[in-house]
């Protein structure tokens, strides 16, 4: 080892090379801290990123389900009052066919009477006129044995009358009696109708009342997850304040 001028050339030398390696290592560090400052700050705004992603896209999916929830609660009312216009229509005209029914039934029996009675009257005009033609000719007969025959005659047309008048009340009693098994059916009919039909009723209204309960909850629901989902946000961005 040589020494310079002054003695201190090699430790001059030894210290330069100490203080250029102190350097490096400070510009190392210093560009360390540097990009790891550089790297939390792109991370920081990546999350930053991310979290303005994820609350709207949270809103978004709460906005997109109000408004399927409105097209749906518009749609269950249209299809409500349709079914309902169709309903009410339908027993009006089912009230209305047991009306036509019962005034027919009636007129019907008016009918039937009324040709009854033209036949039973009919009848006993012609019966009469038969027995007055031979009470005359029993005035007028010649001979006793003409007499007999006319009385025999007499007595017969008397028997077949009576039966005829039996047959008559005969016809009337089963006309009659069907007449009041069509009254007791169109009763029936129209009080079972009516029975069914307010049960029918109340089914559609209780269907539209769990209906409604149903989106009273879900809207209750939406309403929840939003005040959460906003103080979450809240407490996100004053962490990251």
């Amino acid at each position: 080892m040589t020494l310079g001028a002054n003695g201190f050339e090699w430790q001059g030398g030894r210290q330069e090379i100490e203080i250029g390696w102190q350097r490096q290592k400070l510009d190392l560090e210093e560009e360390f801290w540097t990009f790891r400052r550089q790297s939390q700050l792109d991370d920081f705004a990546m999350q930053q990123k991310l979290f303005d992603f994820n609350v709207r896209q949270q809103r978004q999916a709460l906005e997109w389900e109000e408004r399927q929830s409105r097209v749906q609660s518009d749609y269950y009312e249209k299809q409500y009052a349709l079914n309902k216009k169709i309903f009410d229509l339908q027993t009006s005209w089912q009230r209305h066919d047991f009306d036509k029914q019962e005034a027919r039934l009636e007129v019907r029996r008016d009918w039937q009477l009324e040709d009854s009675a033209w036949n039973r009257e009919s009848f006993q005009i012609q019966s009469g006129w038969q027995m007055e033609d031979l009470q005359r000719a029993l005035r007028y007969a010649s001979s006793g044995r003409e007499r007999m025959d006319i009385r025999r005659q007499m007595e017969r047309a008397s028997i077949m009358n009576e039966r005829r008048l039996t047959e008559f009340d005969r016809e009337d009693a089963p006309n009659t009696t069907q007449y009041s098994w069509a009254r007791e059916d169109l009763q029936d009919n129209r009080e079972r109708f009516e029975e069914m039909n307010e049960l029918q009723r109340q089914q559609m209204e209780l269907g539209r009342e769990y209906w409604q309960q149903q989106q009273s909850m879900a809207s209750e629901y939406r309403e929840a997850r939003r005040a959460m989902m906003e103080e979450q946000i809240a407490l996100q961005q004053q962490q990251n304040a």
